[in-house]
């Protein structure tokens, strides 16, 4: 039976999220328009994704879709090799798929663009305009790149602007004479935005980058999206982190952190997909001309094995949007945001099954029996979404982590290893993550 401190994160969750989200009455008309996170259509050989009815619903009733293509759209290979991270590549035919889901805007802005060098690029742009889908945030020069997207209707008129961060595995950027995305310099993007809003555009900001497979934003990056809105852009849209983060409405200006992976089979060397990446974050926001009126939260599965993408409902739908709920919360609060982050630290360490994580000084399965103490609340949930009991015991979990946080300065990591082996204590496992770069990396961005 659940105590009442979970009846009332239920109350609240749905209450707040199960319905739309109204953020202020509406000045006339509004445009519905959808925000995906990541996307790679069709990795070779190409198969068709089979999308549940119930999503072509969804997406069908948005005027038109904006999503970050996170891969180019070529049948060239792989330019030179990356320092860190993978390359990815998808099947020109797969375009199809953008416009089966109502996708009239591709994000090009981010680290995998130019995986397939300055033709990747280019064949990517002339496979988007084949389809008549617009683009922007990469191109053939820096004023290619850095050129908004502009639309009108019902007298509202917005601009899409696009920039990438410069990540470790980050290529090439658009220069005066080279193919590149745009890269993001804080002063650039407020001079963007202050010449726009002149013009009487609402301004939406698609903003790539940050550290991967974290839940939570760093304070960095979360500061400097708050920055970006205060600035004047009425909505900043995340993404590359592949897990949904929280949603923040401050000022009038409403920040989505963080949507997760739309449709990506992000596998590790063991064919397991990583914990959380096959769950996405699909926005539904109505706008007026004076910016967004109300935001509604979907979230979408897709099965590797299937080749599918479909819309998660019911029950697996509430206790989603209860975490949302909780995330957002979470990153409001500095002390909280903290608290968190910490803990997605250990989770990094211990608990997740991926070939990227380089701070990794030992075989994990080692503390499997540890993974009752440490293991991430939402992991069970996001590893095994088709299960039908889910335990959400956040509020505990968030204190038992608060009352355990210890002191990174006076950690160490061999006492606290060894102390984990023999004694399996609770707090030495916990404070063994003060020591790992991860830790540091909250006031730092990729």
């Amino acid at each position: 039976m659940r105590n009442c401190k979970d009846n009332n994160l239920r109350e609240n969750a749905i209450s707040a999220l199960v319905m739309e989200t109204i953020l202020r009455r509406p000045i006339g008309p509004t445009i519905k328009i959808g925000f995906t996170g990541d996307f790679v259509p069709g990795l070779s050989p190409y198969k068709p994704i089979n999308i549940s009815p119930d999503l072509k619903r969804i997406v069908n009733g948005c005027d038109f879709i904006v999503t970050n293509l996170e891969s180019p759209l070529t049948s060239e290979y792989f330019w030179k090799p990356k320092g860190y991270g993978g390359r990815l590549r998808s099947d020109p035919a797969s375009v199809v798929e953008l416009s089966r889901l109502n996708i009239k805007l591709a994000n090009l802005a981010n680290n995998h663009i130019l995986d397939c060098g300055f033709k990747g690029l280019e064949d990517t742009i002339d496979a988007l305009e084949k389809k008549g889908i617009a683009w922007f945030g990469a191109g053939k020069n820096r004023e290619q790149a850095t050129e908004p997207y502009l639309i009108e209707k019902f007298g509202t008129r917005i601009a899409f602007l696009a920039y990438t961060c410069k990540s470790q595995d980050f290529l090439s950027m658009a220069s005066k004479k080279s193919y590149g995305p745009n890269l993001f310099e804080l002063g650039n993007v407020k001079e963007d935005i202050t010449k726009l809003k002149r013009n009487g555009f609402i301004v939406c900001i698609s903003y790539h980058g940050g550290w991967e497979l974290f839940r939570v934003p760093s304070r960095v990056r979360r500061d400097v999206l708050r920055e970006i809105a205060c600035s004047g852009a009425d909505l900043v849209v995340g993404h590359h982190a592949h897990l949904f983060q929280g949603i923040e409405y401050i000022g009038g200006n409403l920040i989505l952190y963080g949507l997760g992976n739309f449709f990506f089979h992000m596998l590790d060397r063991n064919k397991i997909a990583y914990k959380g990446t096959n769950i996405g974050l699909f926005v539904l926001i109505e706008i007026d001309r004076e910016g967004p009126v109300s935001y509604q939260p979907y979230f979408v599965y897709t099965s590797n094995s299937e080749n599918s993408l479909s819309l998660i409902q019911e029950k697996k739908e509430l206790d989603l949007k209860i975490m949302l709920h909780e995330l957002s919360n979470i990153v409001s609060s500095d002390k909280k945001h903290l608290i968190e982050w910490r803990y997605d630290c250990c989770r990094k360490v211990f608990n997740m099954n991926t070939s990227l994580n380089t701070i990794q000084l030992f075989n994990y399965n080692i503390f499997k029996f540890y993974n009752v103490i440490i293991k991430n609340k939402y992991t069970r949930l996001m590893s095994k979404i088709k299960i039908n009991n889910i335990k959400n015991d956040a509020n505990n979990n968030t204190k038992y982590i608060a009352s355990r946080k210890g002191s990174p300065e006076y950690a160490n990591p061999f006492k606290d290893i060894i102390t984990a082996i023999i004694l399996g204590m609770p707090r030495a496992v916990l404070n063994f993550r003060h020591t790992t770069k991860w830790y540091h990396l909250y006031n730092m961005e990729d």
